[in-house]
């Protein structure tokens, strides 16, 4: 009676619960034939024995764990045939991953043997872990290096903002004050050297000439009359190569020391009046910036060169000292950019990556480093006026958004061409007109004024930030004919070279050319080489 209790009782619970089909409770009701249930109960035992033997062997050769797919903890009677079926439909569907899975799996036991069992959990059982696991491990292994290094490292775990940055600024303080109290012991040094006795000579020269009102001598005389005194007064002299040749005549002076700067630009002819009056010779300068104006040489030349011929052939006063073995030293530390990517193709480029450069904390580009602004909707008018007006005025656009915005930051922008230049030019003058408000900024920076420069005068020049348009590019029916002006001719990548790097804090690069466009089988100028990697670099960082 306990029995049959028990398993009314159960049966009830099950009518409740609903685990119980209504067709079953319909099927009891009807008196059902006892003998043909018990044959189904037989095919059904048959059935599930079969069907475990068949899922033993699909384990066995699918070398996976059986009780983790399908669960064999429990009776394989008590899962709906339905839900194996939909799972081997599945696998049929999805075969193709496979391949995904066997990495995945190779990749779990990976972290398994490196005891980052959680890794593999969460994302087996995480339903956001397709999309923020990446995230979550990097930020839990980045916390982990960084809890790891302030227990290792002291230094760091004593580290004190308020007290690191008062050390800094002190620091600063004391380098000015320093640099004070030399200026003013130079002064004094010099102060004690100058002349203190009275009477003529050349300080009586000097004198008079003081005294004159008008018929002063000629400079050139005066430095060979009085030249001694007036360089213990003024002992620095600084003066262009041909000036020295002008006002200075032979042997009337002599120096221990001449520096050239930027003497990629001096030619030797104009450099030796300066050398034959110093002891010393000092030469700075780059030789992958811009060499001197050939414009007014002679494009002539003798069909055969002897060795009379050599400092002719020299282009300027670097290359004749570089010739000649003299002691070079390569300045690498790179002041100006204050972001890597402004200088990072030149470095590559032209110097070998052998250039110091220090990393940036800004990550943003929009207020450092270098931008790509791909200009799409213009084109290069290659037949008539050679510009690109409508990036022309984009770049207006761009200058007076900087004046309203940046109007602290120094500005240039420099062009390709001088028609661009000239484009540039007068639609930026069209809306400064028709916008008064923003003049201030075009008068803000006397030291470093705003200028609209071509790409042959912008050497020596370096702003906070460089607007670059090409101008050049496709046409209006998307022809490009892979001329760029002077970097198509023999030493154009120079030219690119000193415009890429004028910039301290950002450059944008106007264009609506993509570095893909540029086919290097129908030119082969370095320079255009060049203009390729430098948009490729500027558009993906690359």
């Amino acid at each position: 009676m306990t029995h049959i209790a028990n398993w009314l009782i159960k049966l009830h619970e099950d009518i409740k619960s609903k685990s119980i089909s209504p067709w079953v409770l319909t099927s009891l009701e009807s008196k059902p034939d006892t003998t043909r249930v018990k044959e189904i109960i037989d095919d059904l035992s048959i059935t599930i024995e079969n069907t475990t033997h068949t899922l033993n062997d699909l384990e066995n050769w699918l070398e996976f764990d059986g009780e983790i797919r399908f669960g064999k903890k429990q009776n394989l009677a008590d899962q709906e045939f339905t839900t194996l079926q939909e799972l081997f439909n599945s696998w049929k569907t999805n075969a193709d991953e496979l391949q995904e899975m066997a990495s995945y799996n190779n990749l779990a036991e990976v972290c398994n043997e490196e005891n980052l069992t959680a890794i593999t959990t969460l994302a087996e059982s995480w339903e956001h872990s397709t999309d923020q696991l990446v995230d979550c491990f990097k930020w839990n292994w980045n916390q982990a290096i960084t809890i790891r290094a302030f227990t290792e490292r002291p230094a760091l775990s004593n580290f004190e903002v308020s007290r690191h940055e008062h050390v800094i600024n002190k620091f600063q303080e004391l380098d000015k004050r320093m640099i004070e109290i030399n200026r003013f012991k130079l002064a004094e040094m010099h102060w004690k050297m100058l002349p203190q006795h009275e009477g003529g000579g050349q300080l009586g020269v000097l004198r008079r000439e003081f005294q004159k009102k008008s018929r002063h001598l000629p400079i050139r005389q005066l430095m060979l009359r009085a030249g001694n005194a007036i360089q213990a007064i003024k002992p620095v002299f600084m003066m262009g190569p041909l000036s020295i040749s002008t006002y200075l005549e032979p042997g009337c002076l002599e120096f221990d020391l001449v520096i050239f700067d930027e003497a990629s630009q001096v030619k030797p002819v104009d450099a030796f009046g300066a050398i034959i009056r110093a002891k010393q010779a000092v030469v700075v300068g780059d030789s992958k910036q811009m060499p001197p104006t050939n414009f007014f040489d002679s494009i002539t030349k003798d069909e055969e060169e002897d060795a009379e011929h050599f400092v002719s052939d020299m282009e300027s006063i670097l290359g004749l000292f570089s010739g000649q073995n003299a002691p070079q030293r390569m300045l690498k530390w790179h002041y100006r950019s204050r972001h890597e990517s402004l200088i990072t193709v030149s470095n590559h480029e032209f110097y070998e990556d052998k250039l110091v450069t220090f990393p940036s904390p800004h990550s943003n580009k929009q207020a450092t480093g270098l931008k790509y602004n791909y200009a799409t909707d213009t084109y290069y008018d290659r037949g008539r006026t050679r510009t690109n007006k409508e990036e022309a005025r984009k770049v207006a656009e761009a200058v007076m958004e900087h004046a309203r915005s940046n109007p602290h930051l120094t500005l240039g922008v420099a062009a390709f061409s001088m028609a661009q230049m000239q484009a540039i030019v007068n639609e930026v003058e069209v809306l400064r007109r028709s916008n008064n408000a923003l003049e201030p900024f075009f008068s803000a920076h006397p030291h470093e004024p705003f200028f609209v420069k071509n790409l042959e005068n912008v050497q020596g020049d370096e702003r906070d930030v460089i607007f670059i348009s090409i101008g050049y590019g496709k046409t209006k029916e998307g022809y490009l004919a892979m001329d760029f002006g002077a970097l198509n001719r023999t030493g154009g990548e120079r030219r690119l070279n000193v415009l890429i790097t004028r910039a301290r804090l950002r450059c944008e690069v106007f264009t609506n050319l993509k570095a893909d466009d540029i086919d290097l089988n129908r030119s082969n100028a370095h320079g255009v080489k060049a203009l390729k990697t430098f948009l490729k670099y500027a558009e993906t960082d690359i």
